[in-house]
């Protein structure tokens, strides 16, 4: 990850939100905000629609991006420790190989979100919707997905070290090579989820015989 950010200043960070909502609007006058490789640590983006926006590569640890409009956004590489992204909308988002170390996306809104390579520790997805989502080799380390829905989604080769993954929604998961170490899933849905040669060990709290794989749907 290249760390080395550019600065912005919040008189040009409020023209660069004004252009980018004219643009969404089709005004002529508009313009897609490029906020990459932008230092916007502790920024105040609470309820802005910055949907297609270019973050990669951003500095927005501590940001403030509650409930949020960033669908479709490019947030590759950034980093997001620390940020509250709470009721955040990401669908279509990309935030592959990310960092969101103690952030914040409980309730968020994550379908179809590319999250391949995400470096997630101590990160609350607490009922977030992950659908669909691309978690290929992601880090989800401590990462609280309680009643979170990771229906369909791509979890394969993803590493799931004590996650809470209580009453989550796997139905259809794709954990092929996945690890699962140390992890709550009771109550978790897993039927149709894909675990060929998928590795748990020690304290994954749910019954496997429940579980059934695409390859042999029958087999208890």
């Amino acid at each position: 990850m290249n760390c080395s950010t550019k600065k912005i200043t919040k008189k040009d960070l409020t023209r660069v939100l004004t252009l980018h909502q004219k643009w969404l609007d089709g005004d002529p006058d508009g313009c897609c905000a490029d906020l990459s490789h932008t230092n916007l640590k502790k920024a105040k983006l609470n309820g802005v629609n910055l949907s297609g926006a270019n973050m990669s590569h951003a500095n927005l640890r501590g940001a403030n991006m509650a409930h949020a409009t960033l669908n479709k956004a490019n947030l590759s590489e950034a980093i997001l420790d620390k940020a509250n992204m709470a009721g955040a909308c990401l669908e279509g988002a990309d935030l592959s190989g990310s960092h969101m170390h103690e952030a914040i996306l409980a309730g968020a809104d994550l379908h179809d979100a590319a999250l391949a390579k995400a470096k997630m520790f101590d990160t609350n997805l607490r009922g977030a919707y992950l659908h669909n989502a691309d978690l290929r080799d992601a880090r989800l380390f401590f990462v609280d997905l309680n009643d979170a829905n990771l229906g369909n989604a791509n979890l394969s080769k993803a590493k799931a070290i004590n996650a809470n993954m209580h009453r989550a929604d796997l139905t259809n998961a794709d954990l092929t090579c996945a690890r699962v170490v140390d992890s709550i899933l009771d109550d978790a849905k897993l039927d149709g989820a894909v675990l060929d040669r998928c590795y748990m060990e020690k304290e994954n709290t749910f019954e496997l015989k429940k579980v059934r794989s695409a390859e042999d749907p029958e087999k208890e």
